[in-house]
């Protein structure tokens, strides 16, 4: 979370139809620099990719999903 944003949780979370997995969380501030990160994902099941935002000062994350069928 940038810009004077409270900082808080950022989670990728891996759902299939036989369960989810978190594969990646970071908490707290972060620098004003974006780092890549790379996640391979090999499933043979039907799959979603959520990316989560959760702040501290507010109550409802913030989900961006990417489907794969």
């Amino acid at each position: 979370f940038r810009g004077g944003e409270t900082p808080g949780t950022l989670n990728v979370i891996l759902e299939t139809p036989i369960g989810n997995e978190t594969l990646f969380t970071r908490n707290g501030s972060s620098s004003n620099e974006w780092h890549l990160g790379q996640i391979f994902v090999q499933s043979s099941h039907p799959f979603r990719l959520v990316f989560e935002g959760i702040r501290k000062s507010k109550s409802l994350p913030i989900r961006a999903e990417f489907s794969h069928r």
